[in-house]
């Protein structure tokens, strides 16, 4: 049997800090292979298992979302689909969730670094110290919030956080285990590239982080010369059970940024009363409430809803 390459991202010769269509790759995959990625956290290590709040402000964010790559895929030509299925991942035991000054949906409202520890195992994430969310016990659905490929050839270089067409700091939750990523290829061999491991995340990550892990992700690569037409990435995953019980609450405004912080607001505000802190109740909902645009025709106004497990809010004491 062929031994499956494992690729080390923790060295820094094997992950990038932009995006731009020149960087050199770092392995080399052909059409159909499966490998391995070694990934660093979001940090790129700089975040550790024993980190105090000291590590956030110490920080160089110049290696945030630091992805593994790229990989050539052979043959591949501009023009071409990718298709990159997710096969595998296994976190590390451990995981990290932080709120940043000037960073996060409510940045104005939240401005002193936190820094909360995880740890991983047995399918469930709990929090580390007993008077942070004291008794929750979250289920584990890893993805990686980056993966992309390389920008077009006459592209500027770009940076690592906000999403592109070619992907990038996507933090789609469905790209889980199971999951295929379409993108379209821009530049010959692809470059394809992959970061941010996340152990849990609700839709929004509105603090601007979920429970951030290593992790050793297990990819497949597939090409085709008439693949899905897609000038952004597209997803094929399967849905996760919602035969669940959940608490909503709604933001209504005339935009939907202002929707989304007006939702995440009152859910803060809901749960603040029900006992929970306000960070406590802030990286809850980064972690375990999913956004949604519930309605986008009724001019002047457009609803986003903010939703959370009822079972999640009975472990935490909240009853509703």
């Amino acid at each position: 049997m062929q031994k499956r390459t494992v690729l080390n991202g923790h060295i820094s010769r094997n992950y990038i800090t932009h995006w731009s269509p020149g960087i050199s790759p770092v392995l080399h995959v052909s059409d159909g292979e499966t490998f391995a990625v070694d990934i660093p956290d979001s940090s790129t290590d700089q975040v550790r298992p024993d980190s105090k709040v000291s590590a956030l402000r110490r920080m160089d964010r110049s290696k945030t979302d630091a992805a593994v790559g790229p990989f050539y895929v052979e043959d591949a030509m501009p023009g071409d689909t990718l298709r990159v299925d997710i096969a595998g991942i296994e976190c590390a035991r451990w995981g990290w969730s932080a709120i940043f000054p000037g960073f996060g949906l409510l940045s104005d409202e939240f401005n002193r670094f936190r820094l909360f520890q995880w740890s991983i195992s047995g399918g469930y994430a709990r929090p580390k110290k007993s008077a942070f969310l004291s008794g929750l016990r979250l289920p584990v659905h890893p993805f990686p919030g980056v993966i992309g490929v390389l920008p077009l050839e006459e592209s500027d270089e770009y940076g690592m956080i906000p999403p592109q067409y070619f992907g990038g700091n996507m933090d789609n939750n469905r790209i889980g285990v199971g999951s295929s990523v379409y993108f379209r290829v821009n530049v010959k061999g692809a470059g394809l590239c992959i970061a941010d491991t996340h152990a849990a995340q609700g839709d929004g990550e509105v603090c601007g982080t979920a429970i951030e892990t290593p992790s050793k992700t297990t990819l497949r690569v597939r090409l085709f010369r008439d693949g899905v037409d897609t000038r952004a990435p597209a997803v094929v995953y399967r849905e996760r059970s919602r035969s669940r019980n959940c608490l909503s609450l709604s933001g209504i405004a005339p935009d939907l940024h202002t929707a989304a912080k007006k939702a995440v607001r009152s859910m803060v505000d809901l749960l603040n009363r029900n006992g929970l802190g306000r960070e406590e109740s802030y990286l809850l909902c980064s972690v375990a409430a999913d956004l949604r645009i519930s309605e986008i025709v009724d001019s002047p106004n457009w609803n986003v809803g903010i939703s959370v497990d009822t079972a999640v809010l009975r472990q935490l004491g909240v009853s509703i």
